[in-house]
């Protein structure tokens, strides 16, 4: 328990441990308000069992006399305090849920921060389905069932504690036992839950993990599942692990709230331990005053020990997501200088491979700024990574990068000055605006997206939708074809005026005019504004438009002039 404490300790970021004590002072101020109210009820209690005794404790110690008007105006008093001890507690709990849950929120951050940040290398080892849960759900995960509940075991065991103290000096010999026999019941009914707590944590992780993954399957692959009508089957997959997942849900939520049950057996045996005992007792005692005081401490007692024995199951059900938080580790955001191509960029005995696989070795190109440059060749020859090893995404395994003569790496991030157009773009949920301009909404030049659209020919479908460029598209819509996906994807890209545009096959999905439409606009923003331009195409096409047209084969790039 102590080590998943200090394991979550370390979870918790920087800026928000510097706050822990200001949130446990609220916490003080809650235990202190709950005492008050206790000590309050107990001669509520009194009055309802022996109001004479009442009467004469008042005339005795306060030398009050307590009649029917007096006992009205405590009684509301008493409501009225109640109502204010309730309202700032309410504003407590308000002011520590939020600091809870913005770590949570801090948490997430830093994990999609890291995601964002991090290499092309990394991206493609990455489980998807696994991180939108560690993004997604664990972070809340761990506020909601970590940390809400190491609070819950902190302030009720402080409650606990004092009422212990309390009725030890009351009633030395019936708290010993009292203590002693809690002590024992808790063990024991731990004792025989604990092979369920240890399943609990493992189980439901990998079932919310397997029902992700079965939803983004039938997401990503709905076009595949209607051509092979398997949709019985995919149905069937995930009807089983969502069943699955919330039977186990199920039983996590049985087991926490039968705790209450046990604990309801174990205050009518514990008052009932007590009459007993001071019914062969020697000692004199009042049975009304005893009463008061055990039945008002049962009341704050009872939820308390059910608060921490369910935070205590919600730990150990949970403590996974501490590991798998764990897992993760975050480093400083490395800032560096812009580069920018003036002149040149050289490969110079490049190798990189595919997996096992060696696609080029010690290849050799230089790209001079203006040029209209074609990489062709055979399937699988490595012409996607040979773009990919330019644009910085990739770090080829021997050989040099060199920007206008000096040496460069880039950590497998995309260089600076590169823009680069996928065969398959992606289409983000957003407007048609949003697609092109990435969110960049600062200086946004609306001119500019408008001569975009109307050089890639998009203006009468952008006319054509309700909104015009503030439409909505979908993720990965299917009522666009795939060539104005393609040209979507290249205003995106010119939209940011790239030194070097890298397009991989990023035309092949247009008829042969407008793809001619599209490399004219192309081939004048080499001749007009010096954009350098490397693509990769079987279309013989493009062809007519290149500087310069290079064939890869046999792990070497064959150089010959257009």
């Amino acid at each position: 328990m102590i080590k998943t404490l200090l394991k979550a300790y370390r979870l918790i970021p920087i800026s928000k441990r510097k706050k822990l004590s200001g949130f446990f002072s609220y916490s003080f101020i809650n235990t202190v308000l709950d005492f008050i109210s206790l000590a309050l009820l107990i001669p509520v209690i009194l009055i309802l069992l022996d109001k004479e005794r009442v009467k004469t404790i008042f005339l005795e110690h306060f030398n009050i006399e307590l009649n029917n008007t007096l006992t009205i105006v405590l009684l509301l008093s008493l409501i009225v305090f109640y109502v204010v001890k309730n309202l700032i507690q309410t504003l407590i709990i308000k002011k520590q849920s939020r600091f809870i849950y913005s770590i949570s929120t801090e948490i997430s951050r830093n994990l999609m921060k890291k995601f964002i940040y991090d290499n092309y290398s990394n991206y493609n080892k990455t489980d998807k389905s696994s991180f939108f849960r560690d993004v997604f759900q664990l972070p809340i995960v761990f506020s909601t069932n970590i940390l809400n509940s190491y609070y819950t075991i902190f302030s009720e065991l402080i409650i606990l504690f004092v009422i212990i103290i309390i009725s030890a000096i009351y009633k030395p010999m019936v708290t010993v036992l009292a203590s002693i026999f809690l002590f024992f019941f808790v063990v024991v009914l731990l004792w025989f839950k604990r092979r369920k707590l240890n399943v609990f944590s493992e189980i439901i992780v990998k079932l919310y993990e397997k029902n992700v993954k079965n939803i983004t399957n039938i997401l990503q692959g709905f076009i595949e599942i209607k051509s092979t009508r398997t949709e019985k089957k995919f149905q069937k997959v995930y009807e089983v692990s969502s069943a699955e997942h919330n039977q186990q849900l199920a039983l996590q939520t049985t087991f926490k709230q039968t705790n209450s049950r046990y604990f309801e057996i174990l205050i009518v045996t514990g008052l009932s331990v007590v009459i007993i005992f001071f019914m062969f007792s020697a000692e004199a005692v009042n049975v009304s005053v005893l009463l008061s005081f055990f039945a008002g401490i049962s009341i704050k007692i009872l939820p308390s020990f059910n608060k921490v024995l369910n935070a205590y199951v919600s730990i150990k059900s949970n403590k996974s997501c501490i590991d798998l938080l764990g897992n993760y580790r975050f480093t400083e955001e490395k800032q560096s200088s812009r580069l920018h191509f003036i002149s040149s960029l050289k490969l110079r005995d490049i190798s990189f491979s595919h997996g096992k696989k060696t696609l080029a070795s010690k290849l050799n190109l230089t790209v001079e700024k203006g040029d209209f440059i074609t990489i062709s060749g055979k399937s699988g020859e490595g012409k996607s990574t040979l773009l990919q090893v330019m644009a910085g995404l990739l770090q080829p395994k021997h050989g040099d990068i060199l920007l206008d003569e000096i040496s460069i790496h880039s950590n497998e991030n995309i260089f600076d000055f590169v823009g680069y157009v996928s065969q398959q773009p992606f289409l983000f949920q957003g407007s048609v605006l949003d697609n092109i301009t990435m969110l960049n909404h600062e200086n946004l030049n609306v001119d500019f997206v408008n001569q975009l659209i109307q050089e890639l020919e998009l203006e009468d479908w952008v006319a054509s939708l309700p909104n015009g460029l503030d439409s909505e598209l979908l993720i990965e819509s299917k009522t666009l074809s795939g060539g104005q996906k393609q040209r979507i994807a290249l205003a995106r890209a010119l939209y940011f005026r790239p030194e070097i545009l890298l397009l991989d096959e990023s035309t092949n999905q247009l008829d042969e005019r407008l793809e001619k439409k599209v490399f004219t606009f192309l081939k004048s923003l080499t001749d007009d504004r010096n954009v350098t331009i490397v693509a990769v195409s079987h279309n013989n096409t493009i062809n007519n438009f290149a500087k310069k047209k290079y064939v890869l084969k046999n792990k070497q790039l064959n150089i010959k002039d257009v």
